[in-house]
């Protein structure tokens, strides 16, 4: 089940620092890397999802998710910030019926720091889950594992001869 998302307690000091993750929003066709601002302060870090996501107005609050994806040689823990209503606009940067927008941090293995930024080769991954698990009945069922997949294995190995891209995603399906 989502977390409801509640806002940052304003007594919390600490700087502010911008953590790379990707952005599905329903203004655009495709998803990007969009810099995410991050208080942090007294061992708690705080994403400000809402700076980056449209349509504020029509639904000001944010839910939350966990996704771990299990690959051949590790286990990659992501959280998915979204907004999901029928009069928000469809999100074609999905490719499933999806009305809003999503946001997808990498969560860190500490308790210190549970958010990083992305990796380069995360873009690919994200993109996998996002395209099979991102239904309004999928997430509010807390169906957030998706199968070992050893397809990912060669991800991390990318600087030494991954397949091109379209060799890829064609292995895919």
């Amino acid at each position: 089940m989502p977390i409801l998302r509640i806002r940052p307690d304003p007594r919390i000091e600490g700087p502010t620092v911008s953590l790379q993750s990707r952005l599905y929003s329903s203004r655009t066709t495709r998803p990007r890397n969009v810099g995410v601002p991050t208080r942090v302060g007294n061992g708690v870090m705080f994403p400000s999802a809402e700076v980056v996501l449209d349509d504020m107005a029509l639904q000001p609050y944010i839910h939350d998710a966990f996704i771990v994806l299990r690959t051949a040689r590790e286990v990659h823990l992501f959280t998915v910030f979204f907004k999901n209503h029928k009069r928000l606009p469809r999100n074609a940067s999905i490719g499933k019926v999806f009305y809003g927008d999503a946001l997808i941090m990498r969560r860190g293995a500490s308790e210190t720091r549970p958010y990083v930024n992305l990796r380069p080769d995360d873009g690919e991954l994200v993109d996998y889950v996002m395209k099979r698990r991102a239904s309004r009945s999928q997430i509010d069922s807390g169906a957030d594992k998706v199968p070992s997949n050893p397809r990912f294995a060669e991800l991390r190995h990318r600087r030494k001869g991954v397949p091109k891209k379209a060799e890829f995603t064609k292995r895919l399906h």
